[in-house]
């Protein structure tokens, strides 16, 4: 028998190795042969807890966390808004503030006298019939609600006669005239006063006085008026009765 045909393989030698395994670092960049292992964390992605305060993070240029945040541009709004509504508040302020309210007598017509003259009996009352015209100025920016008008007569502190007007509204910084239709009556020594006067100057006294109350935005308030006038003694057609 050939010795080469009972001659053994070469034994082949294999290298000891450590029994430490090897550990294979991954990194999300492996996977791409252009990138580098980042030299602070070698690749793990974790930073060292030491250094947690002393390394700096890179943020891409384009991040929307380095645009300006336009912080001045926020606050220059910011007060213009307040301003605008400190101005509206006090335009409101001044608009809305009350004004005066103002009620005059601008005229006053006899239409008719009964009984003016000298009667032939002792005792006997005299009778005026008025009409009265009233002018409610509104100096206010918003409506008022005039509840009444009072007119009140009165010759030498003796009242002759009393009427009322009803319920009117008087527009934004407008006048409203009111019409009143009163009588006035004399009976005793005042009756005479009145015919003595008549007959002496043609003329007689008379206080009117006006008392008003209306509603502005809530609030109720009062004015009056006092005039005196000096009345002749006939009728609107100039005759006497």
């Amino acid at each position: 028998m050939d010795r080469s045909m009972h001659s053994l393989p070469p034994q082949i030698q294999y290298k000891p190795t450590s029994d430490k395994p090897k550990t294979r670092r991954s990194s999300v960049f492996d996977f791409r042969a252009d990138s580098d292992v980042c030299p602070t964390c070698s690749g793990t992605g974790k930073v060292p807890k030491g250094q947690q305060e002393e390394l700096v993070a890179l943020i891409p240029y384009g991040d929307k966390r380095l645009k300006p945040r336009k912080t001045c541009l926020v606050i220059v709004v910011f007060l213009l808004i307040i301003v605008t509504m400190v101005i509206a508040a006090s335009l409101l302020a001044v608009f809305l503030s009350p004004r005066n309210v103002t009620l005059t007598c601008s005229k006053i017509s006899v239409m008719n006298w009964t009984n003016i003259r000298p009667p032939k009996q002792k005792v006997e009352k005299a009778h005026m019939g008025l009409t009265i015209h009233g002018l409610v100025k509104n100096h206010n920016y918003a409506s008022i609600e005039v509840k009444s008008v009072n007119v009140t007569l009165s010759r030498d502190d003796v009242q002759v006669g009393h009427a009322a007007h009803s319920r009117f509204s008087v527009g934004v910084r407008q006048n409203k005239e009111v019409v009143i239709v009163i009588n006035a009556t004399y009976s005793g020594q005042e009756a005479v006063r009145v015919r003595n006067s008549c007959a002496t100057w043609g003329k007689v006294s008379l206080e009117v006085t006006l008392m008003s109350s209306y509603l502005y935005i809530s609030h109720t308030s009062n004015t009056d008026d006092t005039s005196h006038h000096y009345l002749p003694c006939h009728n609107l057609d100039g005759s006497i009765t």
